[in-house]
């Protein structure tokens, strides 16, 4: 069963998934919960990024203005431990909450 959030004022679900370039970190997708269109991806990908398994790297601005609230808010992640700088943004780096972690490993067997 997918969680649901609050995002620019639509009902959204959470899809887990794997970015492709190794380490393959987590992805987390928004999708509205009507329709099934996908709204937003919350994570980015940063090359050369350590992160632990349970790690996500939150883009937080621009048009994603607002998912890392309410990804908090729906208890998917921790608020942010340490942050990434790019040229073009800073990234939040969060953990995965507990079931979140476990939902993420089971949709990307």
């Amino acid at each position: 069963m997918n969680t649901t959030i609050r995002f620019k004022n639509l009902s959204c679900t959470i899809h887990f998934d794997q970015y492709s370039m190794p380490p393959c970190p987590t992805k987390i997708w928004l999708h509205d919960a009507q329709t099934g269109e996908p709204i937003a991806t919350a994570t980015v990908y940063l090359l050369g990024l350590q992160l632990e398994p349970d790690e996500v790297v939150i883009k937080n601005c621009s048009e994603n203005e607002g998912v890392l609230q309410a990804l908090i808010d729906a208890g998917v992640v921790h608020p942010p431990h340490r942050h990434a700088h790019t040229v073009f943004i800073q990234a939040d780096i969060c953990r995965l909450r507990g079931t979140h972690a476990g939902e993420r490993m089971m949709s990307i067997l």
